[in-house]
């Protein structure tokens, strides 16, 4: 969000690698966070997918 504020009042990062480094920031954020979610809630917590409770994970892709 500071990052679009930024860029829409004109005092964001100048110069195109302090845009993408920023941006890149942002996207290592992203995929950390939906990680760690997706590890944290799948098949009921690690303790529960280490004990095996559940026989089928929570979420399931299409290569699954």
């Amino acid at each position: 969000m500071k990052l679009v504020r930024e860029l829409l009042h004109g005092t964001g990062p100048e110069g195109a690698l302090a845009l993408l480094s920023t941006a890149g920031a942002v996207w290592v954020a992203n995929v950390v966070a939906f990680a760690l979610w997706y590890w944290e809630w799948d098949r009921g917590w690690p303790v529960a997918r280490a004990q095996a409770t559940k026989e089928y994970p929570d979420f399931l892709f299409p290569q699954m």
